[in-house]
């Protein structure tokens, strides 16, 4: 349960989590509700399965008291220093909304990795476009640092240059699944916001 209270507006939230590892399949679900204003409840159901090292395919799905609302499936294939990647997402409940990339990586070393990305939002008449070109380097043992630049192309408006960097710090096996899923979900249809972005 989380407690916040800010100047006498308080407000509550209770979750439920449950995980299942078994090596190669992993599992998770969460459920929360807003105790305050009788708001109905959201939540995700995320799965991997890994059946070779090489392999790694992930699917999940958000729901809410309104019924799904996110479908998505994605995953990695691992051909010795190179790492393809691929996802797909939709909304049940928007006509024509769906999110697609690829991504290609390489690992230059135990240190340095290079990626470059496409993804394409696509909501009919509308669409977005982007590429990216990225990479990582490990500072330390469980601290990395992640750069990239890129650009966004739009069915109207301009197009936009992009930059992005984030620093990460592992502190340790993760026991908590549905975290490293989610994370993994996320990733996989975007990779992050940019932080900058340039007419």
């Amino acid at each position: 349960m989380n407690y916040l209270d800010d100047d006498g507006d308080s407000d509550q939230e209770l979750g439920l989590f449950a995980q299942y590892d078994g090596g190669a399949t992993r599992a998770a679900l969460y459920v929360q509700r807003d105790l305050n204003n009788g708001s109905g409840f959201y939540g995700g159901i995320y799965g991997e399965f890994m059946p070779s090292p090489q392999l790694d395919l992930r699917a999940s799905m958000e729901f809410s008291d309104d019924g799904a609302e996110w479908f998505q499936v994605g995953g990695d294939y691992k051909i010795n220093q190179f790492t393809v990647s691929a996802a797909f997402a939709t909304d049940p409940n928007a006509d024509d909304f769906n999110i697609s990339s690829l991504g290609l990586g390489y690992q230059i070393n135990d240190q340095f990795g290079v990626d470059v990305g496409f993804s394409c939002w696509d909501s009919g008449d509308e669409y977005m476009q982007s590429v990216r070109l990225g990479g990582s380097f490990e500072l330390a043992s469980g601290v990395d640092i992640e750069a990239y630049v890129g650009r966004s192309e739009f069915s109207v408006g301009p197009q936009l240059r992009t930059f992005g960097i984030s620093l990460k710090f592992e502190t340790g096996q993760r026991g908590i699944i549905h975290r490293d899923l989610i994370e993994k979900s996320y990733d996989d249809i975007g990779g992050g916001l940019p932080i900058f972005m340039v007419f």
